[in-house]
């Protein structure tokens, strides 16, 4: 009721509403009324999380209303905005990674502008996904890529023996490992020759 596109914003205000926390990157957009009247540009102006949220997810948006909606005070806006609307910055992507929790996070790590370099500082972070994101920085030292293969999360650890960083001989030995092994044989510095060897092993053909 409080997002019918008839309201003026202060009759929004006198009702009691309640916007839910955001679970799923595209909740807003699945499961809120669409306006009946209005622009993106005029949503992204309310005082309406909700509305907000709509406009977040929606195409035609001003490149002033981009910037506003990717440090909205809400957590769905920034998500929503950061997941559909293009030119948002490295900093504002990380920023809606941490904060989210919910349901498709990394989905944010694959858009465009999401930083790879210095995410070596997130290695002793609380959070498991903060720590995982270690995996994208090139130049994480080895000291830390290898501490992180003992991380207590499992998540944490099968990612980073996928690193390039890992020193092809404790590669080699990952192999081995019930757990890290098959994450192990992704890694881009694995050498050729133990590639073959795993190939063989499956009786894969070698091409002439």
């Amino acid at each position: 009721m409080s997002m019918r596109s008839e309201l003026t914003e202060d009759q929004r205000a006198a009702i009691h509403y309640e916007v839910p926390a955001v679970e799923d990157l595209d909740e807003a957009i699945r499961y809120s009324p669409r306006p009946l009247a209005g622009t993106p540009d005029e949503w992204a102006r309310s005082a309406h999380p909700g509305l907000r949220r709509i406009a977040a997810g929606s195409a035609g948006l001003s490149a002033r209303s981009r910037g506003l909606l990717a440090v909205d005070p809400d957590l769905g806006v920034r998500v929503l905005t950061c997941r559909h609307q293009a030119g948002v910055g490295p900093e504002l992507l990380l920023r809606a990674y941490r904060d989210f929790r919910g349901r498709g996070r990394s989905r944010l790590i694959y858009r465009a502008g999401f930083p790879t370099h210095g995410l070596a500082r997130f290695a002793g972070d609380p959070d498991p996904g903060m720590r995982e994101l270690v995996l994208r920085d090139p130049d994480a030292p080895a000291g830390v890529v290898l501490g992180l293969l003992a991380d207590p999360q499992r998540c944490v650890r099968t990612a980073l023996a996928g690193h390039p960083a890992v020193p092809v001989d404790r590669l080699l030995a990952l192999l081995d490992d019930a757990e890290l092994g098959p994450y192990a044989a992704r890694n881009p510095a694995l050498p050729v020759e133990a590639m073959h060897r795993i190939l063989d092993a499956v009786g894969a053909p070698r091409g002439s």
